[in-house]
């Protein structure tokens, strides 16, 4: 994670705020950061990190459709996912 600096007029939101608004699960946004080219989480305080919302909001204009990073069974069903799974 990346520490921060204030940069007026971008506005921070944190994983509860993503959950919520974007109906992905804790996992599958750490996953789709590893993976998919989801945001990199900032460091806001020791225990506490954020995502720039135009970062988060480009992210889901610009992904390729047809992927749910958020599937009721928690499976990450993506080509990049499967194939850089051990044994794939």
């Amino acid at each position: 994670m990346s520490e921060v600096v204030a940069s007026p007029g971008r506005r921070v939101v944190k994983l509860q705020w993503i959950i919520e608004n974007k109906s992905m699960s804790k996992a599958s946004i750490y996953r789709a950061m590893e993976h998919e080219g989801f945001p990199t989480a900032i460091k806001l305080t020791g225990r506490s990190v954020g995502w720039f919302l135009d970062e988060v909001e480009d992210w889901f204009a610009n992904r390729p459709r047809g992927i749910s990073p958020c599937a009721d069974n928690d499976q990450y069903q993506t080509s990049a996912y499967l194939t850089s799974r051990p044994g794939s």
